[in-house]
């Protein structure tokens, strides 16, 4: 881990995360807007530099985050012409994004990537590969 602040992308080191820099370097231009669900800082851009930390979100404290999730939500689902959603959490994660779709604009396509992490990684791949 890195001492000073790096952007979100490039802080956490999981399998999504992997995922989505490989996707990013492999097509620089494309018009990809990326969330981080933060178990420390909530939902955040991409590319908002944060510092190293130590912290799982557990479904109580996606609960508790929830209202400051779905504020910065709304907040952003009315700031762009957004094309399709595509989510990928985890069971703890998806509690704190519960009511999302109150906020998605009527005839925006949301897809929820689940599964396992076999399952949900191989989804990620389709559905970034296939997104317009």
């Amino acid at each position: 881990p890195a001492k000073h602040k790096l952007p979100a992308i490039d802080r956490y080191d999981g399998p999504v995360f992997r995922v989505l820099r490989k996707y990013l370097r492999e097509r620089p231009g494309d018009a990809l807007t990326g969330l981080i669900l933060s178990a420390k800082y909530g939902l955040i851009a991409a590319d908002r530099k944060i510092a190293d930390y130590d912290c799982r979100l557990s479904a109580a404290s996606a609960e508790h985050m929830r209202p400051q999730v779905l504020r910065v939500a709304s907040r952003v689902l009315s700031s762009f012409q957004w094309r399709e959603i595509g989510i990928c959490a985890g069971k703890d994660y998806r509690v704190a994004l519960a009511a999302f779709g109150k906020f998605v604009p009527d005839g925006l396509r949301v897809d929820f990537i689940e599964g396992g992490q076999g399952v949900r990684l191989r989804a990620l791949k389709k559905w970034l590969s296939q997104s317009p």
